[in-house]
Protein backbone atom coordinates (compact mmCIF):
# COMPACT_ATOMS: atom_id res chain seq x y z
CA UNK A 1 0.00 0.00 0.00
CA UNK A 2 1.40 3.30 -0.80
CA UNK A 3 -0.39 6.98 0.40
CA UNK A 4 0.63 10.23 -0.88
CA UNK A 5 -1.01 13.48 -2.10
CA UNK A 6 -2.93 11.64 -4.80
CA UNK A 7 -4.75 9.18 -2.70
CA UNK A 8 -4.11 5.85 -1.55
CA UNK A 9 -2.89 2.89 -3.51
CA UNK A 10 -3.21 -0.87 -2.90
CA UNK A 11 -0.61 -3.39 -4.43
CA UNK A 12 -1.73 -6.68 -3.75
CA UNK A 13 0.78 -9.80 -2.57
CA UNK A 14 2.50 -11.29 -5.79
CA UNK A 15 2.63 -14.80 -6.20
CA UNK A 16 4.97 -16.58 -8.56
CA UNK A 17 2.97 -19.05 -9.43
CA UNK A 18 0.64 -16.62 -11.26
CA UNK A 19 3.24 -15.81 -13.61
CA UNK A 20 4.18 -17.59 -16.54
CA UNK A 21 4.76 -17.88 -20.18
CA UNK A 22 6.26 -20.40 -22.62
CA UNK A 23 9.77 -19.21 -23.94
CA UNK A 24 12.71 -21.04 -25.89
CA UNK A 25 15.38 -22.86 -24.27
CA UNK A 26 18.82 -20.98 -25.15
CA UNK A 27 21.62 -19.24 -23.93
CA UNK A 28 22.53 -15.84 -24.14
CA UNK A 29 26.33 -15.16 -24.60
CA UNK A 30 28.72 -11.49 -23.99
CA UNK A 31 30.01 -11.38 -27.36
CA UNK A 32 33.35 -11.45 -25.04
CA UNK A 33 34.90 -14.97 -26.53
CA UNK A 34 37.40 -15.82 -23.74
CA UNK A 35 34.44 -15.36 -21.64
CA UNK A 36 32.00 -17.03 -23.57
CA UNK A 37 34.46 -20.03 -23.33
CA UNK A 38 34.81 -20.13 -19.64
CA UNK A 39 30.87 -20.19 -19.11
CA UNK A 40 30.14 -22.90 -22.29
CA UNK A 41 28.58 -20.37 -24.40
CA UNK A 42 26.13 -17.78 -22.05
CA UNK A 43 24.20 -17.88 -19.17
CA UNK A 44 21.03 -19.84 -19.25
CA UNK A 45 18.37 -17.89 -20.67
CA UNK A 46 15.24 -17.56 -17.80
CA UNK A 47 17.87 -18.08 -15.05
CA UNK A 48 19.38 -15.35 -12.72
CA UNK A 49 22.91 -13.88 -12.19
CA UNK A 50 24.52 -12.42 -9.51
CA UNK A 51 27.81 -9.87 -10.77
CA UNK A 52 29.78 -8.70 -7.46
CA UNK A 53 32.58 -6.65 -7.20
CA UNK A 54 33.73 -3.38 -6.19
CA UNK A 55 32.06 0.43 -7.40
CA UNK A 56 34.26 0.65 -10.32
CA UNK A 57 35.26 -2.58 -11.71
CA UNK A 58 33.36 -2.80 -14.43
CA UNK A 59 30.03 -5.31 -13.35
CA UNK A 60 27.74 -2.53 -15.27
CA UNK A 61 29.77 -2.93 -18.52
CA UNK A 62 29.93 -7.05 -18.39
CA UNK A 63 26.16 -6.78 -17.69
CA UNK A 64 26.08 -4.36 -20.78
CA UNK A 65 27.94 -6.43 -22.84
CA UNK A 66 25.26 -9.61 -22.31
CA UNK A 67 22.23 -7.27 -22.98
CA UNK A 68 23.77 -5.76 -25.94
CA UNK A 69 23.37 -9.90 -27.62
CA UNK A 70 20.37 -10.64 -26.25
CA UNK A 71 18.83 -7.61 -27.92
CA UNK A 72 20.54 -8.45 -31.30
CA UNK A 73 19.10 -11.30 -31.38
CA UNK A 74 15.81 -9.79 -30.54
CA UNK A 75 15.06 -9.66 -26.76
CA UNK A 76 14.21 -6.83 -25.47
CA UNK A 77 15.39 -5.78 -21.95
CA UNK A 78 14.93 -3.34 -19.30
CA UNK A 79 17.31 -1.69 -17.24
CA UNK A 80 16.82 -0.46 -13.47
CA UNK A 81 18.77 1.94 -12.23
CA UNK A 82 19.44 2.89 -8.28
CA UNK A 83 22.66 4.15 -8.35
CA UNK A 84 23.35 6.57 -10.88
CA UNK A 85 22.47 8.78 -14.39
CA UNK A 86 20.89 6.82 -17.00
CA UNK A 87 22.77 9.62 -19.35
CA UNK A 88 25.88 9.00 -17.44
CA UNK A 89 25.68 5.55 -17.84
CA UNK A 90 24.76 5.76 -21.72
CA UNK A 91 28.41 8.19 -21.62
CA UNK A 92 30.07 5.32 -20.44
CA UNK A 93 28.71 2.94 -22.75
CA UNK A 94 29.14 5.49 -25.62
CA UNK A 95 32.85 5.60 -24.67
CA UNK A 96 33.19 1.55 -24.61
CA UNK A 97 31.56 0.56 -27.91
CA UNK A 98 28.70 -0.45 -26.13
CA UNK A 99 25.62 0.60 -28.65
CA UNK A 100 23.37 0.93 -25.49
CA UNK A 101 22.02 4.49 -26.56
CA UNK A 102 21.16 2.83 -30.51
CA UNK A 103 19.08 0.81 -28.05
CA UNK A 104 17.33 2.83 -26.38
CA UNK A 105 16.45 5.06 -29.45
CA UNK A 106 15.18 2.06 -31.40
CA UNK A 107 12.90 1.09 -28.35
CA UNK A 108 14.52 -2.21 -27.48
CA UNK A 109 15.82 -1.26 -24.32
CA UNK A 110 14.28 0.07 -21.78
CA UNK A 111 16.04 2.10 -18.81
CA UNK A 112 14.22 3.54 -15.82
CA UNK A 113 15.89 5.42 -13.26
CA UNK A 114 14.62 4.65 -9.50
CA UNK A 115 14.67 7.84 -7.36
CA UNK A 116 15.50 7.14 -3.42
CA UNK A 117 12.03 6.26 -1.79
CA UNK A 118 10.40 7.17 -4.96
CA UNK A 119 8.61 3.85 -4.91
CA UNK A 120 7.51 1.00 -1.99
CA UNK A 121 9.03 -2.26 -2.39
CA UNK A 122 5.64 -3.62 -3.01
CA UNK A 123 5.15 -1.07 -6.16
CA UNK A 124 8.29 -1.62 -7.75
CA UNK A 125 7.75 -5.26 -7.83
CA UNK A 126 4.29 -4.15 -9.35
CA UNK A 127 6.17 -1.81 -12.15
CA UNK A 128 9.05 -4.19 -13.17
CA UNK A 129 6.22 -7.28 -13.59
CA UNK A 130 4.06 -4.63 -15.30
CA UNK A 131 6.61 -3.44 -17.84
CA UNK A 132 7.84 -7.48 -18.74
CA UNK A 133 4.32 -7.84 -19.64
CA UNK A 134 3.40 -4.93 -21.65
CA UNK A 135 6.48 -4.68 -23.25
CA UNK A 136 7.27 -7.93 -23.62
CA UNK A 137 10.66 -7.60 -22.03
CA UNK A 138 12.89 -10.70 -21.71
CA UNK A 139 16.44 -9.60 -19.56
CA UNK A 140 15.98 -7.50 -16.69
CA UNK A 141 19.09 -5.92 -15.12
CA UNK A 142 18.39 -4.70 -11.07
CA UNK A 143 21.61 -2.23 -10.58
CA UNK A 144 22.13 -2.41 -8.00
CA UNK A 145 21.26 -4.65 -5.03
CA UNK A 146 22.33 -2.51 -2.22
CA UNK A 147 20.50 0.59 -4.31
CA UNK A 148 17.32 -1.44 -4.50
CA UNK A 149 17.63 -2.59 -0.80
CA UNK A 150 17.89 1.12 0.09
CA UNK A 151 15.55 3.07 -1.99
CA UNK A 152 12.33 1.42 -1.53
CA UNK A 153 10.06 2.56 1.51
CA UNK A 154 8.15 -0.12 3.22
CA UNK A 155 7.53 -3.80 3.19
CA UNK A 156 9.72 -6.54 3.23
CA UNK A 157 12.83 -5.71 0.95
CA UNK A 158 14.04 -9.62 0.73
CA UNK A 159 10.68 -11.39 0.43
CA UNK A 160 9.97 -8.83 -2.37
CA UNK A 161 12.89 -9.68 -4.33
CA UNK A 162 12.72 -13.06 -3.88
CA UNK A 163 8.82 -12.97 -4.85
CA UNK A 164 9.91 -10.52 -8.07
CA UNK A 165 12.62 -13.21 -9.16
CA UNK A 166 10.96 -16.13 -9.43
CA UNK A 167 8.22 -14.48 -11.03
CA UNK A 168 10.44 -13.33 -13.68
CA UNK A 169 12.04 -16.70 -14.19
CA UNK A 170 8.56 -18.51 -14.40
CA UNK A 171 8.57 -16.06 -17.44
CA UNK A 172 11.41 -17.24 -18.74
CA UNK A 173 13.44 -13.74 -18.30
CA UNK A 174 16.79 -13.84 -17.82
CA UNK A 175 18.13 -11.96 -15.30
CA UNK A 176 21.23 -10.00 -13.99
CA UNK A 177 21.67 -8.62 -10.47
CA UNK A 178 25.01 -6.21 -9.92
CA UNK A 179 26.40 -6.13 -6.39
CA UNK A 180 28.62 -3.55 -4.85
CA UNK A 181 30.93 -5.34 -2.69
CA UNK A 182 34.64 -4.94 -1.53
CA UNK A 183 35.41 -8.58 -0.40
CA UNK A 184 35.06 -11.87 -0.95
CA UNK A 185 33.36 -12.94 2.09
CA UNK A 186 30.77 -9.97 1.39
CA UNK A 187 30.37 -11.49 -1.89
CA UNK A 188 29.77 -15.00 -0.69
CA UNK A 189 27.22 -13.07 2.06
CA UNK A 190 25.44 -11.14 -0.83
CA UNK A 191 24.84 -14.51 -2.45
CA UNK A 192 23.82 -16.30 0.36
CA UNK A 193 20.70 -13.58 0.82
CA UNK A 194 19.15 -14.24 -2.64
CA UNK A 195 21.42 -17.86 -3.08
CA UNK A 196 18.71 -20.08 -2.99
CA UNK A 197 16.70 -17.98 -5.91
CA UNK A 198 20.09 -17.12 -7.90
CA UNK A 199 21.48 -19.60 -10.77
CA UNK A 200 24.79 -18.39 -11.73
CA UNK A 201 27.40 -15.70 -9.91
CA UNK A 202 30.16 -13.76 -11.38
CA UNK A 203 32.82 -12.02 -8.69
CA UNK A 204 34.90 -9.14 -10.13
CA UNK A 205 37.89 -7.83 -8.38
CA UNK A 206 40.80 -5.49 -8.20
CA UNK A 207 44.82 -6.42 -7.55
CA UNK A 208 47.64 -4.51 -7.26
CA UNK A 209 50.37 -4.85 -9.46
CA UNK A 210 53.89 -3.53 -8.29
CA UNK A 211 55.89 -5.06 -11.24
CA UNK A 212 56.52 -1.97 -13.33
CA UNK A 213 54.83 0.50 -11.66
CA UNK A 214 51.62 0.43 -9.29
CA UNK A 215 48.08 0.14 -10.66
CA UNK A 216 45.09 -1.78 -10.41
CA UNK A 217 44.20 -4.88 -12.40
CA UNK A 218 41.12 -6.46 -12.87
CA UNK A 219 40.34 -9.77 -12.66
CA UNK A 220 36.74 -12.28 -12.58
CA UNK A 221 35.35 -15.47 -12.48
CA UNK A 222 32.96 -17.58 -12.12
CA UNK A 223 31.70 -18.82 -8.14
CA UNK A 224 28.74 -21.06 -9.24
CA UNK A 225 26.60 -22.06 -12.74
CA UNK A 226 23.73 -23.94 -11.02
CA UNK A 227 22.50 -25.13 -14.47
CA UNK A 228 25.79 -25.73 -16.22
CA UNK A 229 29.80 -26.79 -15.93
CA UNK A 230 32.03 -23.91 -16.30
CA UNK A 231 35.50 -23.16 -16.05
CA UNK A 232 36.96 -21.92 -12.79
CA UNK A 233 40.04 -20.07 -13.52
CA UNK A 234 40.17 -16.30 -13.01
CA UNK A 235 41.38 -13.94 -15.72
CA UNK A 236 42.57 -10.57 -15.99
CA UNK A 237 40.78 -8.26 -17.75
CA UNK A 238 40.52 -4.81 -19.31
CA UNK A 239 38.01 -1.91 -20.33
CA UNK A 240 38.80 -0.65 -23.55
CA UNK A 241 36.91 1.66 -25.94
CA UNK A 242 35.96 -1.87 -27.57
CA UNK A 243 34.20 -2.71 -24.07
CA UNK A 244 35.91 -5.71 -21.98
CA UNK A 245 39.07 -7.67 -23.41
CA UNK A 246 40.56 -10.65 -21.48
CA UNK A 247 44.18 -10.09 -21.10
CA UNK A 248 45.96 -13.30 -22.71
Amino acid sequence: MKIDDRGIAVYPRIYPEDFSRSFEQKKIPSGIPEFDEMIRGGIDKGTITLVSGPPGIGKTTLVSHFITKAVESGEKSAIYLFDEKAEMMLRRCDGTGIPMRKMVEEGKLLIREIEPFEYTSEEFVHIVLRDVEERDIEVVSIDSLDGYEHSVRGGEFEKDLRALLKSLVNMGVTVFIVDDVEELEKAIVSEGRIGHVSDNAILMRFRTSLEKDIRLRRFMGILKMRESVFDRKIVEFEITNEGIKIVK
